[in-house]
């Protein structure tokens, strides 16, 4: 029996992912993937460009993780403990299920509780 699995995206504040990696490696998720992104949510963000056709963005950093099923709870928790402030723009957290891993080294793979045609 194959575990469920859940793949937890994160965008938050650029300041904030040195927390936020030390919140879960206290929690015991130290597999982490950090990316560079720049969005906009409810707090507007910064213009770019000239005139009002100008994009407003905001630099932010995605984190992903992916975490057994059982485990979603308290890697959900240390990324909201390290991000709170109750500001607009504290950051967003996605939840989505996975339906297969493969590891490149071992080719091993693991399916879920999905199959692999159902993502197409």
């Amino acid at each position: 029996m194959t575990t469920a699995m859940r793949e937890i995206c994160a965008v938050i504040r650029s300041g904030a992912w040195r927390r936020t990696l030390l919140a879960l490696e206290a929690a015991g998720f130290g597999a982490v993937t950090r990316q560079r992104a720049y969005g906009r949510g409810k707090q507007g963000g910064l213009r770019y460009g000239d005139g009002p056709e100008g994009i407003r963005l905001l630099p932010k950093w995605v984190l992903t993780l992916v975490v057994e099923d059982h485990d979603v709870e308290a890697a959900v928790a240390a990324i909201m403990t390290a991000n709170r402030t109750g500001a607009i723009g504290d950051g967003k957290i996605f939840i989505c299920p996975l339906g297969q891993t493969i590891s490149v080294r071992q080719e091993e793979h693991s399916s879920a509780d999905m199959p692999l045609g159902a993502l197409s």
